[in-house]
């Protein structure tokens, strides 16, 4: 009952203020929460599906994003209520909200480029395979006369992928071989250890 007095009292700037800062503050906490344990829907991640190079990551779609949004308003919120509890006058206090608010977003948008640098793309390029140690998992034919398959260990995963071998002989399932090469069709080249 008293905070409702309270809040009927108050002028209508701090009552702005004041909702701003209670709505993004709970939204922050339920989008940042939700982005730390792997639910994020923001929006800001995207699927890598190139199995080579990563481009760089567009900011510009940052700022516009949900979260630095929610960053502006937070801080531009607790500011403006700090600034009008300090008696300040309004111009320095939407001032001070307006340039709070663009530092937080400012320093958001930074935060989520620097993390699309940093995020690591499960693809593996087939050329990175060369050298690698596995076993035959479908026989393959001597003399790149057909393709079988291997299983290797790459990235501490095992992963299997079409071969060949220029073996005079066929490598039958679960012989020990490495990856010698790559061909143009993206076919490992291997051969048996010996």
């Amino acid at each position: 009952m008293e905070l409702l007095q309270t809040w009927s009292a108050m002028p209508l700037i701090p009552k702005i203020y004041w909702a701003m800062a209670v709505i993004s503050t709970l939204a922050f906490i339920v989008i940042f929460g939700m982005s730390l344990f792997g639910g994020d829907t923001d929006g800001d991640s995207d699927t890598d599906t190139d199995h080579g190079d990563h481009g760089d990551s567009d900011t510009g779609s940052y700022f516009l994003s949900l979260k630095s949004l929610i960053g502006f308003c937070v801080a531009a919120s607790w500011i403006g209520i700090v600034t009008i509890n300090n008696g300040l006058p309004i111009w320095v206090t939407i001032l001070s909200s307006l340039v709070a608010g663009l530092v937080m977003s400012i320093v958001i948008v930074l935060m989520l480029s620097f993390f699309a640098r940093m995020q690591y793309s499960g693809t593996l390029a087939t050329s990175d395979t060369v050298g690698a140690k596995g076993e035959v998992y479908l026989s393959i034919p001597p003399m790149k006369s057909g393709k079988g398959k291997v299983q290797i260990n790459v990235q501490s995963a095992v992963r299997t992928y079409d071969a060949i071998t220029e073996s005079e002989t066929e490598l039958k399932q679960f012989d020990k071989i490495i990856v010698k090469a790559v061909d143009n069709q993206n076919l490992l080249i291997v051969e048996k250890l010996n």
